[in-house]
């Protein structure tokens, strides 16, 4: 059943045409009369979707399911952001320097979880039509469809994927895709939002060739650094901005130039530390154990029940006859259930390391899964019988 078959017989109703070359519908739920997103996706990575559904990021639209469909493609059900994208914003008024500014300082707030991720999160299509301003004037970046895993060790990405003038050079097959491929759609966003106002300043001019730069290396490190070099070109606008300044943001004492201006925070320090600790919070909670990564109480409450359990079966197996290996078993039944719950819950993304896992049809992902589980019970097996010897 492909993506057209499966929406005529679903309970979804659609009620709009989104992008009729995409695939994309406004569509009503008949059930819960909820309105969502409906995308068909051709070329995808669902273990990263999938991670994000579970996980969603502050200031993106949340996913809502993920749909199997016969021809490998497969569906997405996003949340509806109801908005303006900035490409309408930059045809019906002008941009004011500081509106621009704070605009891409916010995207990058939003990038940054996804930037010092385990491994790193790249949007690859920051543009003018997948940045939102929604009526409660917050900046929502949507669009995942060409997102993907950083593989630094990858020599060029395996889809080329992007919109031209957007794009980083290395996005079109000179090697693989990183943080720094956003930071240089976002300096061309920066470019962008300026040109129709004349309101860009040598400062600012500065900050974007940083971030236009044909080598990764010689952008901006992170969203961090090019947040704190818009503030500064915003304090300093004829003189550039030190990469390793402190900025101290607080919240003015008049109001946002306009609606497009969302609310910033009353006081917010940004400087080297704080980056430093936002990346190693995050690095941190990459190596949560399943079921404590989704900062969800409830999740974390089953979580420590189950592991509770796997501890004391484990530790209390008695068998009806004596055995001197007694405790081996012991250890080897924990090894055991361990291994299986991180695997199953595919613990720091290991799933990928085992190319039937990385198939885009769900029945081959589960055979393989399935498949690596008994193959990982059997070699525990055996190692314990030659320390039984």
């Amino acid at each position: 059943m492909n993506s057209q078959e499966y929406l005529t017989n679903s309970h979804y109703t659609p009620i709009g045409l989104i992008n009729e070359e995409h695939k994309t519908y406004l569509v009503r739920d008949t059930e819960t009369n909820r309105i969502y997103v409906w995308k068909c996706l051709t070329d995808y990575d669902r273990g990263l979707l999938q991670e994000l559904m579970n996980n969603p990021p502050v200031g993106m639209p949340r996913i809502h399911a993920i749909l199997e469909c016969d021809d490998d493609s497969i569906i997405l059900l996003e949340e509806q952001i109801t908005g303006l994208t900035l490409r309408d914003l930059m045809k019906n008024e002008t941009i004011t320097r500081e509106q621009a500014c704070r605009i891409i300082m916010d995207v990058c707030d939003i990038m940054l979880p996804l930037h010092t991720h385990v491994p790193p999160i790249v949007h690859r299509d920051l543009t003018p039509s997948n940045i939102m301003i929604d009526n409660q004037n917050h900046v929502v970046v949507i669009d995942l469809n060409a997102a993907k895993y950083c593989n630094l060790e990858a020599k060029s990405d395996t889809v080329l994927l992007g919109t031209p003038g957007y794009a980083a050079p290395e996005q079109y097959g000179f090697r693989s895709s990183s943080p720094q491929s956003d930071i240089y759609a976002l300096g061309v966003l920066l470019e962008k939002l300026l040109e129709g106002s004349a309101a860009s300043t040598p400062a600012l001019e500065e900050v974007i060739k940083k971030c236009k730069r044909m080598e990764p290396t010689e952008r901006y490190t992170n969203v961090n650094a090019l947040k704190r070099a818009i503030q500064g070109a915003l304090d300093h606008p004829n003189t550039t901005y030190p990469n390793n300044v402190a900025v101290r943001v607080e919240t003015p004492n008049t109001p946002p130039p306009s609606s497009v201006n969302p609310p910033t925070p009353p006081v917010m320090i940004i400087t080297e530390k704080s980056t430093e600790n936002a990346n190693f919070s995050s690095v941190i909670h990459s190596w949560f154990p399943p079921g404590f990564r989704s900062r969800n109480i409830p999740t974390w409450i089953l979580a420590c029940v189950g592991y509770y359990l796997i501890f004391y079966l484990s530790l209390t197996l008695e068998l009806s006859k004596p055995t001197p290996n007694l405790n081996l078993l012991k250890g080897t039944s924990l090894v055991i259930m361990l291994g299986l719950t991180f695997w199953l819950g595919n613990y720091r993304n290991i799933q990928r390391v085992f190319p039937p896992c990385r198939s885009r049809n769900i029945l081959v992902r589960w055979i393989g899964a399935l498949l690596a589980g008994v193959a990982y019970v059997f070699l525990v097996f055996f190692i314990t019988s030659l320390l039984a010897v």
